[in-house]
């Protein structure tokens, strides 16, 4: 029997949502869930991935409909050229999983969303329910310290982890908890980021239930950055009121804002960075560590302007400093040097604008809610390194804003 074309896009849109939420249920695993095919690491969320760019392919739905999407394909050549040159063949192995984690992830998502099957209120319920399991999850490895998911995890692929952390994540008297994530403030960081959707953008049930889960998952990590992004969210939020009553607050705390950076950058020792990321962190030792590898980093970034070093560890730096480094841009700019950055940063200064223009013009509390979660993600970037699944949630989210904001217009 020979499908109608109707017929046609429907099974393709249902193949495709099925796929989606496949992805991001894949994402809510812990990364100790693989396996190795001629020592190349294989995870589930990336296979997906590639299958759902080879699908986006065949049917030409890799459109880029504004000027952003080339420039996040430009950043995508720009690193496979890097890895490719830095280290040879082995590198393209780096370049594809790049590809996919960015490229793919903002497409798919934004694809997704033009989908009859897509609704963004059922997606934010199961994601909400997903996360008020892992704050159960979080409560007992804040108690404990025992890693269960981890645990459960790697020895059901058989792989190696680490069932507890270290004395050092210990903090106020409780364990700092990471449930399915690497790392605790990748746990905070990403309940901190979908914390505006659920106040503002989700209508459903168990809406209190929800951001208590997410809050607790910001208070249960102990990251600065976590509890700094919720305090961004909210300052930001005041501002957008007051600027209802009085239309100058906006701009008045913009200039300010601006006023009061320089005026530190020039009375302060150290300069700007050094004063906000000791004054508010909740570990300022952490913070100064911190400062200090952007002082290092940074020389080996300028040495290796063009391609970077191919990897982020390679950089140049003191015996006592460790290897690993606590920011996105510093990631970005030592391994694939300082034209892949500044491609990045401007991709990301370019969606805030569109997101925020559309907020601008709808003045909802939805659009609001894409704004506050972008850009408080693009805050947190400078402080902390999009690993493990935190860089494909970060595009997956960019997607979705991106292709709602697109399909509300659209209707309108």
């Amino acid at each position: 029997m020979t499908l109608t074309y109707c017929e046609v896009k429907k099974e393709f849109n249902v193949t495709m949502y099925i796929l989606f939420i496949g992805v991001l249920l894949s994402l809510l695993v812990p990364g100790e869930a693989y396996f190795s095919v001629l020592n190349v690491r294989v995870e589930l969320y990336r296979l997906l991935l590639l299958v759902a760019f080879l699908l986006l392919l065949i049917r030409n739905q890799l459109r880029h409909t504004n000027y952003y999407e080339y420039v996040i394909l430009l950043f995508c050549v720009i690193c496979s050229v890097s890895y490719l040159n830095t280290k040879g063949i082995s590198g393209l192995q780096s370049a594809i999983i790049l590809f996919l984690e960015v490229y793919v992830c903002y497409f798919f998502a934004k694809v997704i969303c033009k989908s009859p099957k897509f609704n963004f209120q059922s997606l934010l319920f199961q994601i909400g329910i997903a996360f008020t399991c892992f704050f159960i999850l979080a409560i007992f490895e804040a108690k404990t310290g025992f890693r269960v998911t981890h645990v459960f995890t790697a020895n059901l692929f058989g792989t190696s982890t680490v069932s507890h952390l270290s004395e050092g994540y210990i903090r106020f008297g409780i364990h700092r908890s990471s449930v399915i994530f690497a790392h605790p403030i990748l746990y905070g960081v990403v309940c901190a980021t979908l914390l505006p959707l659920f106040i503002s953008a989700y209508k459903g049930k168990f809406k209190s239930v929800f951001i208590i889960s997410l809050l607790g998952g910001v208070v249960l990590s102990v990251s600065s950055v976590a509890l700094l992004m919720v305090v961004f969210q909210i300052g930001v939020t005041l501002i957008e009121f007051l600027n209802q009553k009085i239309k100058v607050i906006r701009r008045f705390v913009f200039i300010s804002g601006l006023v009061l950076l320089v005026a530190v950058q020039l009375l302060s020792q150290g300069g700007v960075v050094l004063f906000l990321s000791t004054k508010l962190a909740l570990n300022p030792y952490t913070a100064y560590y911190r400062y200090m590898q952007w002082e290092f980093a940074s020389v080996s970034i300028f040495e290796n302007k063009l391609f970077g070093l191919g990897d982020s560890t390679s950089w140049e730096r003191p015996g006592w400093m460790v290897s690993s480094l606590d920011s996105y841009w510093l990631t970005i700019g030592v391994t694939n040097g300082l034209l892949a950055a500044s491609s990045l940063l401007v991709f990301w200064l370019m969606i805030s604008k569109f997101i925020f223009s559309s907020y601008l013009a709808r003045q909802n509390r939805v659009n609001l809610s894409f704004y506050l979660s972008s850009a408080s993600l693009f805050f947190a970037s400078f402080t902390v390194d999009f690993f493990d699944r935190l860089q494909p949630f970060s595009y997956l989210f960019l997607g979705l804003f991106v292709g709602t904001l697109i399909k509300e217009k659209m209707d309108n």
